[in-house]
């Protein structure tokens, strides 16, 4: 008779905890996957997070060239925009991919059981998949007790709402209703000015809606750059976004149908008054439901749950990945959909196998996805000068120079190179500009490779493309660039 009910539990239904199902399901390990809450199966990606939002950017780009033309001979239109129907056509190519990748996965799991979890969950706003921990090998779900050997706690994160006067009593939006806004809003203010908040910003300007965003920080995009995310603020505002940085939100109140929103901005007292406000300021462990602390897991100062670097926590039988996860090692941990599904891999391999597997985010790319994207792999200038044993020799580079920038009229980007200056190995690559998102993959293999300047310099790259923008800045170590023909060499 089996001790436990189930070998391996799962608690969350996104991209980690669907990792390790698949793991899990390889080695014929009988798992319970537990799914539910606030976002349905999945996770976050799929369902509320960069699938929808990339969609919504999409769109929103079309309607936006097809109003402001870059090319001679083709004229500007003014096209009609039915703001339901994107939302309407978003919402059908989410549901179709849902189910293809996640629900249609699970039909060839032979050895994984799903269960859904209670919707209502067990917080004002639910999360964590409807489950919480009895005792270290006992979940409760539904009022339903049930054992397992093994766990892992993939939970995931959800919007944090900053403690500011008021704004609890207004309705305000974070990404999830953001997403699927049933009519257009004249105005919007944004709370933040990370990725989330940056992409946001776009859609709905470039839908028609007057967008303003507050950004604690003393420039957007704060974690990178500050050449690039200085470009992209002035590119946003180029098309109309009101950006304040060094802003800080003092309260939050609704007036004869308006939200307004009062801020110290530098010193001096802003009043914005609009129809809708988003909370795009970071996220938060989904961990409160989980009872975790009374059976000894420990929780982090941001509300994560505490692992060493094989994703183990306090207790030997549970493991956590994804979004779920506090800070642990040297290393950033970016919080993307790729790094969850890695993060699941690991923790199931180590769980169940022992295999000792760590994580590398040293070569992870991240992206926002803007337009034009800004994206980074590797070390920034300033983490270049903490790291020990490191001298930093870093080259910008106008992609002026690049001839493909040229031919879709966007040659006013940033690429940033930083290398190791004695051993001449790249440790950062960054970029703001046209095609970005699509370079950066690239750039992921050379920081993965320890590859050096002579390795980029001397291979052959396709002309013209933007990617031959990483051979231009490889390049400008050695000579001015600015002399070379297109080819460069």
């Amino acid at each position: 008779m089996n001790k436990f009910d189930y070998q391996f539990i799962i608690i969350g239904g996104g991209a980690a905890g669907f990792a390790a199902a698949i793991k899990a399901d390889s080695l014929k390990i009988k798992t319970l996957m537990i799914s539910g809450g606030k976002v349905p199966l999945g996770g976050t990606c799929i369902n509320v997070g960069c699938m929808p939002s990339k969609r919504l950017l999409t769109a929103a780009e079309a309607y936006w060239n097809a109003k402001n033309s870059k090319f001679d001979g083709v004229k500007s239109a003014a096209p009609e925009l039915s703001f339901e129907e994107v939302i309407k056509s978003k919402d059908a190519l989410i549901n179709k991919l849902q189910s293809k990748a996640y629900a249609g996965t699970l039909k060839f799991l032979v050895y994984v059981t799903l269960k859904e979890g209670d919707p209502e969950g067990v917080a004002p706003r639910p999360y964590g998949a409807g489950a919480k921990f009895i005792d270290e090998h006992t979940i409760e779900v539904n009022g339903e007790k049930i054992t397992g050997e093994k766990f892992l706690i993939s939970t995931g994160s959800s919007t944090f709402i900053p403690p500011i006067s008021g704004l609890i009593n207004v309705d305000y939006l974070t990404n999830i209703e953001a997403l699927s806004l049933k009519e257009l809003p004249k105005s919007m203010v944004i709370l933040g000015g990370g990725p989330l908040g940056l992409e946001f910003s776009q859609i709905y300007n470039r839908f028609g809606t007057k967008v303003t965003v507050l950004q604690s920080a003393d420039r957007i995009a704060d974690r990178e750059e500050p050449e690039l995310s200085n470009f992209l603020q002035k590119k946003l505002e180029e098309e109309g976004i009101t950006i304040h940085t060094s802003a800080q939100t003092k309260s939050v109140s609704r007036h004869d149908g308006l939200i307004e929103v009062q801020a110290d901005v530098r010193g001096k007292e802003v009043i914005i008054k609009a129809e809708k406000i988003l909370v795009a300021t970071g996220v938060r462990a989904n961990t409160q439901p989980l009872n975790l602390e009374s059976i000894g897991v420990g929780i982090g100062k941001k509300g994560g749950v505490v692992t060493n670097e094989f994703l183990q926590t306090d207790l030997p039988h549970v493991f956590a990945a994804g979004d779920v996860v506090d800070q642990y090692g040297d290393e950033i941990n970016p919080k993307l959909e790729t790094t969850a599904g890695r993060e699941g891999f690991v923790a199931a391999s180590n769980l169940l196998e022992n295999k000792g597997l760590k994580m590398d985010f040293r070569s992870t790319p991240h992206a926002i996805f803007t337009d034009p994207p800004l994206v980074s792999v590797g070390l920034t200038d300033a983490q270049v000068v903490k790291q020990s044993g490191l001298t930093c020799s870093c080259r910008t580079l106008s992609l002026e120079l690049v001839p493909k920038a040229h031919i879709l009229e966007a040659a006013d980007g940033l690429i940033k190179m930083a290398i190791d200056a004695k051993t001449e190995e790249v440790v950062g690559i960054h970029m703001a500009g046209a095609r970005a998102e699509e370079v950066i993959s690239m750039a992921s293999f050379i920081i993965k490779n320890r590859m050096k300047l002579d390795d980029i310099i001397e291979n052959t790259f396709i002309f013209p493309t933007m990617a031959e923008s990483i051979k231009w800045v490889a390049q400008s170590f050695r000579k001015d660039v600015s002399k070379l023909s297109c080819c460069t060499e």
